[in-house]
C-alpha cells in the first residue's frame, strides 16, 4: 500500500513546505482507525474503569519513558567494549 494512496501534496510553489491532503481512501482509513480507537478506549473503560484508566496510562507513559532511557544507554560487552543498544 503506497504513501499516494491516502494522501497527496498540495501547494508546490514552496518546496519547503509540504502540505498534504487526505485522499478519500485516506479519509476512509482515518475514519475507520478513529472508530477502532474510540472502540479501544470504551473496551479499556470496561476493563479497568474510567477512574483507574488516567494511572494506567500515566504507569504505561513511565514504562515507554523508562525503556526507552534503557535504550538510549550505552552497553558494555563482554569483551568490555562499550555499544549501543
Amino acid at each position: 500500500m503506497s504513501f499516494q494512496a491516502f494522501a497527496g501534496r498540495t501547494g508546490r510553489s514552496d518546496r519547503r513546505a509540504y502540505p498534504l491532503q487526505l485522499t478519500a481512501k485516506g479519509r476512509n482509513h482515518l475514519a475507520e482507525l478513529s472508530r477502532q480507537a474510540e472502540a479501544h478506549d470504551h473496551l479499556l473503560d470496561a476493563i479497568v474503569g474510567s477512574y483507574n484508566k488516567p494511572l494506567l496510562i500515566h504507569l504505561l507513559q513511565r514504562i515507554v519513558n523508562g525503556l526507552a532511557e534503557e535504550l538510549q544507554r550505552p552497553s558494555v560487552s563482554q569483551e568490555g567494549q562499550t555499544n549501543r543498544r
